[in-house]
């Protein structure tokens, strides 16, 4: 009596094995993540253990011993199905195609991750970038500030002409060294400081 019982829950969770195989096929967006990682291996599918679902914990033997007794009549789509084609090779079948979906989904998500990191650096980029140009722009406000200011300067009549010659000389070595770290920005050009 208690054989029979083992046989009844042994061929029961095999069974359950099966149905859950197959539903995850079906709809791999819904299934658990325990299915996935055990179709890696024939161990591990038949270690698993989902009591809710009715699938009870096998050894590997065991749990083919019953595939060919409990699924005998289910058949491998495209494949070989004559009288060889026992209930194991089904079994094995759908855990290798669940192991392929289980594959195709951490390909997906590892390149789903890496686009997103991929982005998130290219937009970090773009800001540090802006960041950058307001900077270069503030820096480059403040010379053209500081510059207006010494013309004002030179222009002033009350200076004496030693005085106003040293500005006028300051200023031309200035823009002789310096000028071109202000042309991309457009606020000192050579030739600025000739009019002087």
């Amino acid at each position: 009596m208690k054989n029979r019982s083992t046989s009844v829950v042994c061929g029961e969770s095999v069974r359950n094995r099966c149905r859950i195989l197959q539903e995850t096929l079906q709809n791999p967006a819904q299934a658990s993540s325990k299915v996935f990682e055990a179709c890696l291996s024939q161990s591990a599918l038949a270690s698993m253990s989902l009591p809710s679902q009715g699938i009870t914990a096998l050894s590997r033997n065991s749990m083919y011993k019953y595939a060919n007794l409990e699924l005998i009549h289910e058949k491998i789509p495209n494949g070989c199905n004559s009288e060889g084609s026992v209930g194991y090779r089904y079994l094995e079948w759908l855990r290798n195609e669940v192991k392929r979906i289980g594959r195709e989904k951490i390909f997906d998500r590892t390149k789903s991750a890496h686009a997103s990191r991929a982005d998130q650096r290219l937009q970090e980029t773009i800001q540090h970038a802006h960041e950058l140009r307001k900077h270069s722009l503030a820096v480059s406000k403040a010379y053209f500030h500081l510059f207006a200011s010494i013309k004002g300067l030179y222009a002033d009549e009350s200076i004496n002409t030693t005085t106003r010659n040293r500005i006028a000389n300051m200023m031309n070595d200035h823009d002789r060294l310096y000028s071109e770290l202000f042309d991309e920005v457009g606020t000192l050009r050579p030739g600025n400081l000739e009019s002087l």
